[in-house]
């Protein structure tokens, strides 16, 4: 007799309580959600080990002046990505990030070719 599967491993983010206190500070829950779904977007990328990165993403709701965050994360040995800090940024500073491809649209449109280089903080 064969015993059914009851739980489900799943692989997460490192990450402290501070980061997600920060996160639930700077944004409201709606908006929590969308950040936290970009990231996801990271999960299983190729990205340097032991290399720090910065992110930027942009928060669009309808009837809602448009946000722009950032995320700082740190990368290790086993492919496992570190949460490390969370920021509402201006547009200015998102355009930046887009002008070095470190915002999550570019992640989640371009999969195929995502370039290490161009990410590295």
């Amino acid at each position: 007799m064969e015993l059914k599967q009851r739980y489900i491993e799943v692989e997460t983010f490192e990450f402290d309580h501070s980061f997600i206190d920060k996160l639930s500070s700077i944004f409201q829950t709606v908006d929590s959600i969308i950040v936290t779904k970009k990231i996801d977007t990271l999960y299983k990328k190729k990205l340097l080990s032991d290399s720090n990165y910065t992110f930027g993403g942009l928060i669009s709701r309808k009837n809602k002046k448009d946000r722009f965050f950032s995320i700082d994360i740190i990368t290790f040995e086993n492919d496992e990505i570190g949460l490390i800090d969370v920021n509402e940024i201006e547009l200015n500073q998102y355009l930046e990030l887009i002008t070095h491809g470190q915002y999550f649209e570019n992640i989640k449109l371009d999969t195929k070719n995502f370039n290490q280089q161009e990410i590295k903080a």
